[in-house]
Parts: structure tokens; C-alpha cells; sequence
């Protein structure tokens, strides 16, 4: 019997801790439910009374994230207030990496923003899946106001997350200008110009004469250019000198210009008066008529291609664009000729010859471009149509009439935004001799609104009455 009674009681002994313990965690974990509920609902009395009890500010839920995360995911701000009051560690991640600073950006709550960072939140922490600091989440989001708060605490905008792109590379892939420069010019941006065999662009040297305000707009205007970001790099070099009425910018301002009008000219130049196949072309064996069935089917199977006028008014705004930054930056040389001693002028003025040379060369460009590259092409399209709409008829006709429709409506096109009174001479004598191919095949027998536009051009191009002299003169 007493054995027995032994027994049970050494049972007991060993039994009774593991119970305690089963039914303290127990206890625990309806507490932490108990208590992330209250967060949620945003129970500020019961979650003050928790706290004031000692218990730790850095309990987390089931799936791990710890109760300031939650508070941030709620958008409880009076909570997440009392839980770093309670010496909540604000950089306690979660099963996904992500702190309460990293999830408070995420989600653009800003307010919750500047409370983590005023309470010693780490701004450059990284997600350890990841990578990702808050100022990547800031920018995905385009989301300038949280980028000005994380750069206002030192957020780092060259660290890399762990594909191995930045911030500014983020912002400038998703095309956020905006943010990008903001990100460029921030204090901890120390980026310098990294030589480029693609890009033109003189390296800048240290000089007494170059302060350091203008070295820094020059190395992040560098930098944009490696990046290909020309116009942009503009910008910053226009804004720098506004701010430093300094001549080494006007020199790069007038290269950068170069390069921008550079590669215009190189993606959209061709240059080429384009026409009908040339009986020169042709196999010599054969004879008249076999040679006019090849022609036949040589422009069936070679359409002449025209342009887009999507992509022509894309390419005339960057003619735009130039001419508007030429036009600003002449009136500046204008008055730095007015303000510069006589040791400074002779370099004042090669700028203004440069700039007066570039002037020119552009407009030019810009002559060609709609000549050659835009209204030729066309010409020569509705030139090929009325050559297919002559020689495709039937043995009962003298024409086929939807083909010369096609002809009408591709020369009403050449009237867009009327460039076709800026054209050479050569191209506009190319449309009344289309025109006039046209007529005598029509014969007055097509009556279509495109007809009534091409008409009109070509009346007033008859009644203009000026050269391309006087033109040109206009133009300047």
C-alpha cells in the first residue's frame, strides 16, 4: 500500500511541472491572441492596461509578425505610439522580412512613416529575402512624399537590393522623373561620372576656376548622360546654371544639345527622294511589256513605306524641344556678352558662334526631315497607287477606282499639320506631278473628301507665291 501511494506520488512529481507548464503557455498564447485582437480593433485602454503590466511590447501572432507590425498593418498609429513608448523594437521583422517601417511604406501610410523614424527606426535596414530598403518601397510606389521623409533620415539611395538595382535605377526604369531627381540630388548621392565610350561628353577635370556647387551639377549631369538620360541631364545643367552663373555650364549645355540633336538626327535621317522602280532596274532581256508586268509586280510586292504621323509629330517635338532650349539659351549668352569683361568676351562669343551654328544646323535637319523622310515617302506611295490603279485594270475599265481611292487618301495625309509648305522644292514639285498623274487618270470621276483636301493644298500652294529663300529667311 505505502509502495503504491510511492508511486503515485513520484508520478506526481514528475507529471506536475509539465502540466504547469502546457497550461502556462497555454495561457500565453490566448493572452498574445487576446492582444493583437485588441490591436486590430484598436482597443488603446486595453492595450495601455497590457502594457502597463510589464509584458513585453515585442509579442508576435501566430504567423510571426510582431504587434507594431500589426499595428502598422491596421493603421493603428495611437497604438503603434504606446508600443514604441513601451521600448517596442521598431526593427523586428517578420516571417517575410519586412519591419513596421519597411510595411508603414508599403503601404503609404505616412504618418506612421515619420512616427517609426522619429522613434530611431532603421531607415537603411534591408529585407532579408529581398534586399528592399523602405525608400525602394517609396519608390515602386512613386510615392514622393515618403521618399522626402526617408531622404530627410539619411535613406540611402545607392545601396542595392539583391537583383542588384538602386533606387535611382528603380525611379529611372519606371521612368519617375521626378523622384529620380530627387533621389540624384540628395545628400547621401555621392555618384560620380563614370567615362562612357558611347557618350561624347568632356569629363570634368578639378579647377580652381570650377567651384564645387558646379562640379556637383556637372558629375550628376555625367551621370544621366551614361544613363542616356539626355534630357533630364539638360535640365539639371539649365537649373545649375541658374543657380551659378557659371560659363563651364553654358559649354556643357551647348554639348549636351549636340548630343540630343546628334541622335536625332542619326534614328530618323534617311535623306532619299523615294520613287517608282526605274526601268535601269529592270533585267535588260527583256521587252516593253514584260518589263511593265515586272514593275507591276515588283510595287505589289514592295509597298513604299510611309511613317507613321504618331511617330512624326514624336520626332517634330524633339525638334521642338531643341529649338525652345536653343531660343533660352541664346537669350543667356545675349546677356552674358552684356555683363562679361573684355578678358571673357572672345569665349562668349565662340558659345554664341556654336550656338548660332547649331541654330542653323537643326532647322535645317528639321527641313530635310519633313522633305525627305516624311513627305517623299508618301508622294511616292500614292505615286506607286496611281501607277497599280492604271496598269491593274480590267479589260472594262480604264482604272481601277478603289486603288485610286487609296491614292487620294494617302496624298491627303501629306497635308498633316501642313509640313507640306515647309518642304523643299524638289518634294512639293513631286506632289503636283502626283497630282497631276492623278487627274489625268481620274478625269474628274472620283469624288471624295480627301479629294477636296488635296485640292486645297494644292491651290494654295500655287497661290503662296514665295520661295523657299524667303522661306528660310522666315523660319529664323
Amino acid at each position: 500500500m505505502k509502495i503504491s501511494v510511492y508511486i503515485t506520488l513520484g508520478v506526481w512529481l514528475v507529471i506536475l511541472p509539465f502540466i504547469t507548464t502546457v497550461v502556462a503557455e497555454d495561457e500565453v498564447v490566448e493572452e498574445t491572441k487576446s492582444l493583437i485582437q485588441l490591436i486590430i480593433e484598436g482597443q488603446v485602454t486595453e492595450v495601455s492596461r497590457y502594457l502597463a503590466t510589464a509584458n513585453s511590447p515585442d509579442i508576435a501572432d501566430e504567423q510571426g509578425n510582431p504587434a507594431l507590425l500589426v499595428a502598422v498593418s491596421h493603421r493603428q498609429l495611437p497604438i503603434a505610439q504606446l508600443l514604441l513608448e513601451a521600448k517596442a523594437n521598431p526593427d523586428v521583422e517578420n516571417a517575410a522580412g519586412m519591419t513596421a517601417l519597411m510595411a508603414a511604406t508599403h503601404n503609404q501610410y505616412h504618418d506612421m512613416v515619420q512616427l517609426l523614424l522619429e522613434q530611431g527606426a532603421n531607415v537603411n535596414l534591408q529585407n532579408k529575402r529581398t534586399g528592399y530598403t523602405a525608400i525602394m518601397y517609396a519608390v515602386e510606389n512613386n510615392d514622393m512624399t515618403a521618399v522626402e521623409l526617408l531622404l530627410q533620415y539619411h535613406a540611402d539611395v545607392n545601396i542595392r537590393h539583391y537583383e542588384g538595382i538602386t533606387p535611382m535605377e528603380i525611379a529611372q526604369a519606371r521612368g519617375y522623373t521626378d523622384i529620380f531627381q530627387k533621389l540624384l540630388f540628395s545628400d547621401w548621392n555621392v555618384v560620380q561620372p563614370t567615362p562612357s565610350a558611347t557618350t561624347t561628353t568632356k569629363t570634368v577635370t578639378s579647377t580652381p576656376e570650377t567651384t564645387s556647387p558646379v562640379k556637383e551639377y556637372l558629375a550628376k549631369a555625367d551621370y544621366l548622360l551614361n544613363q542616356n538620360q539626355i534630357r533630364l541631364a539638360r535640365e539639371i545643367i539649365q537649373d545649375g546654371y541658374q543657380v551659378t552663373g557659371d560659363m563651364t555650364l553654358l559649354d556643357r549645355w551647348l554639348e549636351v544639345d549636340k548630343r540630343l540633336f546628334d541622335e536625332l538626327k542619326i534614328q530618323n535621317q534617311k535623306r532619299t527622294l523615294s520613287q517608282l522602280a526605274s526601268v535601269g532596274s529592270l533585267p535588260p532581256s527583256r521587252n516593253f511589256l514584260s518589263n511593265r508586268q515586272w514593275q507591276i509586280q515588283h510595287e505589289i510586292n514592295n509597298p513604299i513605306a510611309t511613317l507613321s504621323f504618331t511617330e512624326v509629330d514624336q520626332v517634330l517635338e524633339g525638334y521642338e524641344q531643341l529649338k525652345l532650349s536653343l531660343i533660352k539659351l541664346g537669350t543667356v549668352l545675349q546677356d552674358k556678352i552684356r555683363e562679361v569683361t573684355s578678358q571673357d568676351l572672345p569665349q562668349t562669343e565662340k558659345q554664341w558662334r556654336q550656338y548660332q551654328s547649331m541654330v542653323d544646323e537643326i532647322t535645317q535637319s528639321r527641313y530635310d526631315y519633313i522633305s525627305f523622310d516624311v513627305l517623299s515617302p508618301y508622294l511616292a506611295r500614292a505615286e506607286q497607287q496611281i501607277f497599280l490603279a492604271e496598269n491593274m485594270s480590267s479589260l472594262f475599265s480604264a482604272y481601277s477606282p478603289e486603288i485610286l481611292q487609296h491614292a487620294v487618301k494617302t496624298l491627303a495625309k501629306t497635308d498633316h499639320q501642313n509640313i507640306l509648305f515647309e518642304a523643299d522644292p524638289a518634294v512639293r514639285d513631286q506632289f503636283f506631278r502626283v497630282y497631276s498623274l492623278f487627274q489625268n487618270l481620274a478625269k474628274g470621276q472620283i469624288r471624295m473628301e480627301e479629294l477636296f483636301i488635296v485640292q486645297k493644298v494644292a491651290d494654295k500652294l500655287r497661290t503662296q507665291g514665295f520661295t523657299i529663300e524667303e522661306w528660310w529667311s522666315s523660319s529664323h
